[in-house]
């Protein structure tokens, strides 16, 4: 049904291709396989506090996924950053206003509050840090409202730790003077 369809063109947009193995009176096996990189080597905390570009940034990240949530944070710890996490756009508001990150990765739907209401509220309460959007929605109406509401940059999910790396890095460079 509508599960199938959605899981075909999440393969298709990752380059991948899914098949099917179905017999009669034993059903269908459907497989996804989709193209990844060979792993590299992953940084020590060692070799990480040595790198200067990331020392002293805290990112927090919001989203409702326990898993693209641990996801993130190995991709930002990998890189350096201080990784704080909230599961809905409330707790995200809350944290970002208590904690005052140096940057937020918001995804734009969560339960309790979702992003866009996050984002306004926490810009009326004259949160200055950046604010990245992050949505599985290739929707041209949602990126535009998400960067009306006060986001600096809108990322399509599933983002590569490279892309999300090389997007905090640039936002980060142009807010500091």
């Amino acid at each position: 049904g509508l599960g199938l369809a959605i899981s075909h063109h999440l393969v298709k947009l990752m380059g991948g291709e899914l098949t099917v193995d179905s017999s009669p009176k034993f059903g269908s096996t459907f497989s996804g396989f989709i193209p990844a990189p060979l792993a590299q080597h992953s940084v020590s905390s060692h070799e990480r506090k040595t790198d200067t570009s990331a020392t002293g940034v805290k990112i927090l990240i919001a989203d409702d996924s326990v898993d693209i949530r641990t996801l993130m944070e190995i991709y930002l710890e990998d890189g350096g950053y201080t990784v704080i996490s909230a599961n809905n756009g409330a707790e995200a508001m809350d944290l970002a206003l208590s904690t005052q990150p140096d940057l937020v990765l918001m995804d734009m739907q969560m339960p309790v509050m979702n992003g866009y209401d996050a984002v306004q509220q926490l810009r009326a309460k004259k949160f200055a840090s950046p604010i990245i959007a992050l949505s599985g929605s290739t929707v041209t109406r949602d990126q535009k409202y998400a960067l009306k509401v006060g986001c600096q940059q809108y990322l399509v999910k599933p983002v590569s730790s490279e892309n999300l790396l090389k997007a905090i890095e640039q936002i980060i460079n142009d807010s500091t003077p």
